[in-house]
């Protein structure tokens, strides 16, 4: 009701859905919260073919992208997880819509102070305070307790994870590159183990890793063991 009342008053169209996600839930293989983030930018691709757009603007935060770090760092991501949150991307490899990230350079604090400055007001999602989940416990706690002991802790953060969007690139690269000379039907992929042989383990990895997204597999499931 608030975004409605908010696009009607400065005239910007509203598109909107309403999903059961409990009962989504109970029909999919992931937890709540995958759902939830499935369902979400399904609804996303749909709104841009409403209104015929080629980005989706999403509103993620420098803040955001801090605790996406730690997070994946916590969980025992790969190095990719060290790039965080993109900047922009497709949201799925056959469609030409991207999904864009304009704030995430931008703090939550100096984001409602320009909304402060301008008397527009915003709403705060209750469970975001809840301890219950993972991320709002590295939001309120760990961060927190970190920053004590770094106060620059974000900013080294932030670089870390350009940095390693910049490795990502490269190696992504090359790994095209050994995927450009294998044989590949629309049922399988194969290279010859002789061209890897002296090949660093992290490029091998992410030309297998390439592969198994190119035929769409839930690299959750896999490992590099």
């Amino acid at each position: 009701d608030f975004v409605r009342e908010f696009c009607e008053k400065i005239g910007v169209p509203l598109y909107t859905e309403k999903q059961d996600i409990r009962a989504v839930h109970q029909t999919v293989g992931c937890t709540l919260e995958e759902t939830a983030r499935q369902v979400r930018y399904d609804f996303f691709e749909r709104a841009a073919d409403y209104f015929h757009a080629d980005k989706i603007a999403l509103a993620h935060h420098r803040d955001d992208q801090c605790e996406t770090i730690v997070f994946n760092l916590l969980r025992g991501s790969s190095f990719h997880g060290l790039r965080g949150i993109p900047v922009s991307r497709p949201i799925k490899p056959d469609r030409n819509v991207k999904i864009i990230r304009p704030m995430l350079g931008i703090s939550k604090s100096e984001i409602e102070l320009f909304l402060r400055d301008r008397k527009i007001g915003w709403r705060d999602d209750h469970t975001n305070a809840l301890l219950c989940a993972d991320r709002n416990v590295i939001r309120h706690q760990v961060l927190p307790m970190l920053e004590h002991s770094n106060p620059s802790l974000r900013r080294h953060l932030l670089y870390l994870a350009d940095q390693a969007a910049g490795i990502e690139t490269i190696l992504i690269n090359q790994a095209k590159r050994f995927l450009s000379i294998c044989r590949q039907t629309e049922i399988d992929i194969r290279i010859e183990t002789w061209r890897l042989e002296d090949v660093e383990k992290i490029v091998v990895c992410e030309v297998v890793r390439q592969m198994l997204l190119r035929f769409g597999a839930g690299l959750k499931k896999f490992s590099t063991d």
